[in-house]
């Protein structure tokens, strides 16, 4: 009896190793709009010369243009348009033990507050300083911290095609149908969650 207690406790602890981490995406995938988007129209309603300011952070760079708006204005997480058949998804596998992270080109805060708020990530990368998280700087992110193909990555957007080529599933969430056609050629696509 002590022989299969022990053999039904090594065989769960081996499904929970198994569970590769699920990165998730912010904007249009677990939010249905994009979190610059939301900030800068934020910050135009509360101040029109701020709003001109960050338009002109754009010279520096994308990266300048995020970090002034997270700068001035606190987005509300409790706000946001989420995706609700996602959360769903990301809550059943949290409850399986697996570690979630929300991996945005965000600026690093405002993910923060989103995952905080939403309480079912583990961890949270976002852009910071010159970095801009999108992409095949996603990825390699990505890849330095979880490894090559030894990670999940939900996206929905061209730019997430260098990630889901790296992640060993792809899920693709609220994706045109030109971008789920792609993403199912250059990456193991498990999951749809349709627009």
């Amino acid at each position: 009896m002590a022989l299969k207690i022990l053999f039904f406790s090594m065989i769960n602890n081996l499904k929970n190793i198994s569970l590769r981490p699920l990165c998730v995406d912010l904007d249009g995938t677990l939010i249905t709009t994009d979190s610059l988007y939301c900030s800068f129209l934020l910050l135009l309603k509360k101040n029109c010369l701020k709003a001109i300011m960050a338009l002109l952070q754009l010279v520096k760079g994308k990266w300048a243009f995020k970090r002034y708006l997270a700068d001035q204005v606190q987005l509300d997480p409790s706000t946001l348009p989420y995706n609700l058949e996602l959360l769903a998804w990301l809550k059943a596998e949290k409850a399986k033990g697996r570690e979630i992270i929300l991996a945005t080109a965000s600026e690093q805060r405002i993910g923060e507050r989103i995952a905080n708020y939403l309480g079912l990530f583990t961890d949270c990368v976002g852009s910071q300083g010159k970095l801009n998280l999108k992409s095949r700087n996603k990825a390699a992110e990505l890849n330095q911290r979880y490894g090559k193909r030894q990670y999940d990555y939900a996206g929905n957007h061209h730019a997430d095609y260098p990630i889901w080529q790296d992640a060993h599933d792809a899920i693709v969430v609220n994706a045109s149908a030109i971008v789920l056609k792609r993403a199912k050629k250059i990456a193991n696509v498990t999951k749809v969650i349709p627009k």
